[in-house]
């Protein structure tokens, strides 16, 4: 992710695709109640690395 995209406080969910992550299938996908979302599509690392990438992303 570039350029200034954090959010004071951070993140409370993140949703991306990882090789780590659990399979939902869409008609079991429950999204609580937040203020802030994160959901990244593509790369083929996963949502792990554009975490480790940016040093200023916070997530749960």
């Amino acid at each position: 992710m570039n350029g200034d995209h954090s959010v004071k406080g951070g993140y409370d969910h993140a949703i991306g695709t990882s090789e780590h992550g659990t399979i939902v299938n869409s008609t079991d996908l429950t999204i609580p109640k937040f203020s802030h979302l994160l959901i990244a599509f593509g790369g083929l690392a996963g949502l792990e690395e554009s975490i480790e990438e940016d040093d200023s992303l916070k997530v749960p």
